[in-house]
């Protein structure tokens, strides 16, 4: 019996040596290290031909290997026991050493401007600007209350941008039918 085992290797070309070592002597340092979203428990029957490893919600992981050709859903990871196996890859996410994804992180915090011979850091006065009007026009000197009041609706508002868009609702139109209906 001892002789097939010998011969089956032999003919498969699989070595005596533990699978560990071979695949330790793979693995890189510069590994992408991976966190686990969601736990998973393997299969202890195999049914993709490879070992599978059970992982726990947010567990650290290294890849070793990402699947290729009919086995690209599965990625080989290592755990930090120094076990390895597979994993379905939408199970775990690259972790992201430097943080890219929101790009006014990188920058340097902007320095205010300073008044011209002034000592003590005192920020330049910047005056206020509405978000309402441009403040280009010199025909209305200040809004007035009763600018942007509605009579129909009795409503008030805080600016022609709320004013203008309530003159085009369909509330607003419906009002000044019914006035005009009363009026009449």
């Amino acid at each position: 019996m001892a002789g097939r085992g010998v011969e089956l290797r032999r003919l498969c070309n699989v070595s005596n040596k533990p699978i560990l070592n071979n695949l330790q002597s793979t693995v890189k340092e510069d590994n992408p290290e991976l966190l686990a979203k969601y736990s998973y428990k393997a299969n202890p029957d195999s049914p993709g031909g490879f070992d599978e490893i059970d992982i726990k919600q947010g567990e650290t992981l290294w890849l070793l290997k990402r699947g290729t050709g009919d086995n690209h859903h599965w990625w080989q990871i290592k755990k930090k026991d120094e076990t390895f196996g597979f994993v379905p890859a939408r199970y775990v996410m690259i972790v992201e050493k430097k943080v890219t994804s929101l790009p006014w992180l990188n920058k340097e915090p902007e320095k205010e401007e300073m008044n011209p011979g002034n000592k003590f850091g005192i920020p330049k006065f910047k005056p206020y600007v509405s978000a309402y009007g441009s403040g280009d026009e010199p025909s209305k000197e200040k809004a007035s209350v009763d600018e942007f009041y509605c009579d129909v609706c009795s409503r008030k508002f805080n600016g022609p941008i709320p004013y203008k868009a309530h003159m085009n609702s369909k509330a607003h139109k419906e009002e000044e039918e019914i006035a005009k209906q009363y009026s009449s």
